[in-house]
């Protein structure tokens, strides 16, 4: 009785009179399928173990695509430096005075957005949106600059 068949990758390495040569093992072939195989050329093919522990090619199921050289399928090594892009070079670092100047602006703009996306799905005409916009976010600024500052 013999043992299930199992689906295997190989590559034809040399044929002989009585199997193929694939990753450096013999393998045995059936007598019908011999003069299916060409050297080089890579199978899927289902393989069974023979009582004295040999593998034996029962069947073809079919061609793949050829095995490539583990050698000349590794990544390419970088040939530059890693560099930092977000970090300025010690001698631009920002004062104080121009972060505070870089967060008004950011919280500015933050607040100018806010009124836009508040303000548009309530105005008929496109042209209304801005300055009705701008006089929703210069309200929040006042009321927002009135509150006291953390210390």
């Amino acid at each position: 009785m013999e043992q299930e068949a199992v689906l295997d990758l190989i590559q034809i390495e040399a044929i002989g009179p009585y199997g193929v040569l694939c990753n450096g093992t013999w393998l045995t072939v059936r007598d019908p399928l011999k003069a299916s195989f060409v050297k080089g050329q890579s199978y899927s093919v289902r393989t069974v173990t023979n009582p004295k522990g040999k593998k034996e090619i029962v069947g073809i199921e079919g061609t793949a695509l050829p095995v490539l050289n583990p050698e000349l399928n590794k990544a390419p090594t970088p040939s530059f430096q890693k560099r930092s892009f977000y970090r300025k070079p010690a001698e631009d670092k920002m004062t104080k005075e121009e972060w505070a100047a870089k967060d008004k602006r950011i919280g500015r703009a933050g607040v100018i957005q806010a009124a836009v996306v508040a303000v548009s799905p309530h105005v008929a005409k496109k042209e209304d949106i801005l300055p009705a916009a701008i006089a929703l976010a210069e309200g929040m600024s006042e009321w927002t600059y009135q509150l006291p500052q953390p210390k």
